[in-house]
């Protein structure tokens, strides 16, 4: 039997209706409330793929963080202290995902497009909203073809020591889409991979699935027909956008920087897409594991859990890693292994803090994520270790 990918695209909508804390900023003591502070709407969107064999899910949530487990990080300038992130999703949340779609759970890959004005945590009625886009995209999944493009953006700036565009050092600004249409040639939905923070809004306590967010509306506006986008957040733990934001010094509100950086984006993203090429996309592969890092000296635990978590689509692949990832990661990946497109996003199935390189603690520059990081120069060389193995097996092995 010729293999042969299959897949469905669903989205709904997920901003709050209740008050709520939102997630990003330590400093934010009062909640959201929904009925006077939405800049504009928060999704989550879907995508079930099938090959005969095997089935995934990819869930884009337009949230900060992407986690069943309180996340824990030292306190800049409080030794001894922590900053906890509770769970963003229910408990439960993924294997309820993956028993809807009949997926195993390790091949639900669930990532945070890591707007700083969404909830700290998904409503249980939205996370049921989502199985249930879930289980109507996985009635009704039709054969595919895929194609790749590839193409930049310049809305991302490395931002190490404070936070602001750093323009001395270059960054990896590559923008990967994946397209997915019908036998006939109708777009279904596409996947979006870029690095960039999403931490251009200076009103802090208004709810905004960000520039990120609002340049997926704007692609799946322009194709219609139900059209579906997800934004797959890169390796963006020293990027941040090069304009506007928090830090930037405005004495007005940015977001109408915000809505200009979601045209920028899409524009963007359609540049790449008129020089979109085909991919094979079977075999479908899924592969998930955890490891464990030493922490670094002072804290009150040893060592924390990274999990990756991979799909492969025949000639491409994505590797989600469950932390805040240096850039320079991406390019260090991509040497590892053979696929002909590889997908890296942040942010995945878990946070467990920022994954610096082994520069970055020894570069002189230092900044707030290197003063937050559970981790010391040890963890590039276990990260790498892992991901060499873990690639391997998505890209070469049997999979799951």
């Amino acid at each position: 039997m010729v293999e042969r990918l299959y897949a469905a695209f669903a989205k709904v909508r997920i901003t709050p209706e209740e008050p709520c804390r939102l997630s990003g900023y330590a400093f934010r003591t009062e909640p959201a409330d929904p009925s006077r502070d939405v800049l504009d709407d928060l999704y989550a969107a879907a995508a079930v793929l099938d090959d005969g064999r095997r089935r995934a899910v990819l869930v884009s949530l337009d949230l900060c963080m992407a986690a069943e487990e309180e996340g824990r990080v030292p306190f800049p300038g409080r030794p001894g202290e922590y900053r906890a992130f509770p769970p963003s999703l229910p408990e439960g949340t993924r294997r309820a995902w993956a028993e809807t779609a009949g997926a195993a759970p390790a091949a639900v890959f669930v990532c945070a497009t890591h707007p700083h004005g969404g909830p700290a945590q998904l409503a249980a009625s939205h996370a049921d909203a989502v199985r249930r886009a879930i289980a109507e995209a996985a009635g009704r999944l039709e054969p595919v073809n895929v194609f790749a493009a590839e193409g930049a953006s310049d809305l991302s700036a490395f931002r190490r020591p404070d936070l602001l565009p750093n323009r001395e050092r270059a960054i990896d600004r590559t923008l990967r889409v994946l397209l997915f249409e019908t036998v006939a040639g109708r777009p279904l939905g596409c996947l979006v991979n870029y690095a960039v923070h999403p931490t251009s809004l200076n009103e802090v306590y208004k709810i905004s699935a960000e520039f990120v967010g609002l340049a997926m509306r704007k692609l799946e506006a322009a194709r219609g027909d139900g059209f579906v986008s997800l934004f797959i957040q890169g390796f963006s733990g020293d990027v941040c956008p090069t304009f506007g934001g928090l830090r930037a010094g405005l004495t007005e509100s940015s977001y109408p920087f915000v809505i200009e950086a979601a045209d920028r984006l899409r524009a963007d993203i359609e540049q790449a897409l008129r020089r979109r090429t085909p991919l094979p996309s079977v075999p479908l592969r899924t592969e998930e594991r955890e490891f464990r890092v030493p922490a670094r000296e002072g804290l009150d635990f040893a060592e924390l859990t990274v999990r990756l978590t991979g799909v492969r689509l025949g000639e491409a692949a994505l590797i989600g890693v469950s932390g805040e990832v240096f850039n320079d990661y991406a390019g260090k990946m991509k040497a590892l292994c053979a696929p002909r497109v590889l997908l890296t996003a942040g942010l995945v199935n878990g946070y467990c803090g920022y994954i610096p390189t082994r520069d970055a603690f020894t570069d002189g520059l230092g900044g707030y994520e290197i003063e937050t990081t559970p981790f010391d120069e040890r963890v590039e060389a276990r990260v790498m270790e892992c991901a060499r193995e873990f690639l391997y097996e998505l890209c070469e092995g049997e999979g799951r």
